[in-house]
Order: C-alpha cells, then sequence, then structure tokens
C-alpha cells in the first residue's frame, strides 16, 4: 500500500497549471473551507487538486474570501491576532 501512495504522489500535478505536488521540487498543501474548494474544485466537484498559487488565484477570480492554512511544508501556523502583533513589530523594526 505504500509504494502506491509513493506512485499516487509522483504522479500527481495542479490541475491549474501543471506543477508537481509534494515536498521535493512540488507544492505543500493549502487546505480552505469546504464550500469555498466545491466553488473552485478543478473537477467540478470536491475533487482534483491545485496548488496554492492556483487555489489563490481560483478565490480571487471567483471573488471568494474564506480561511485556509497550509498542511505541510516548513511553515508553523499562528492565527490572524499573532500574524498582526508580528506586522505591527516588523514595521516598527522598519522605520529605525
Amino acid at each position: 500500500m505504500r509504494k502506491s501512495i509513493h506512485k499516487w504522489k509522483a504522479r500527481a500535478k495542479c490541475a491549474g497549471c501543471g506543477r508537481p505536488y509534494g515536498n521535493e521540487n512540488g507544492f505543500p498543501d493549502l487546505i480552505i473551507e469546504d464550500w469555498a474548494w466545491k466553488r473552485i474544485s478543478p473537477t467540478g466537484n470536491d475533487g482534483g487538486l491545485l496548488c496554492p498559487c492556483c487555489i489563490i488565484e481560483s478565490l480571487y477570480d471567483e471573488r471568494i474570501e474564506c480561511k485556509g492554512f497550509f498542511g505541510s511544508g516548513g511553515l508553523t501556523m499562528i492565527t490572524e491576532k499573532e500574524f498582526l502583533e508580528l506586522r505591527k513589530l516588523h514595521c516598527k523594526e522598519d522605520k529605525k
């Protein structure tokens, strides 16, 4: 079973741009709310695969705002409040 998962990952690619899926030279999982995904899904239901750039582009094209997070990759998730506090700190440091 493990081999079949690796084979799928080796073949999987973004339906929008063709970029390969996965950690090595691929893209991380950007997970968005189900209702939004159903509206932009490349299969017309809730299937398919899009890279983060194509997800953002599709959300923009459809004028959809939703919540999401990276489920893989090297980012540690923080809340919006934490992000805004970090942004304030960086802006203060840039002005020095």
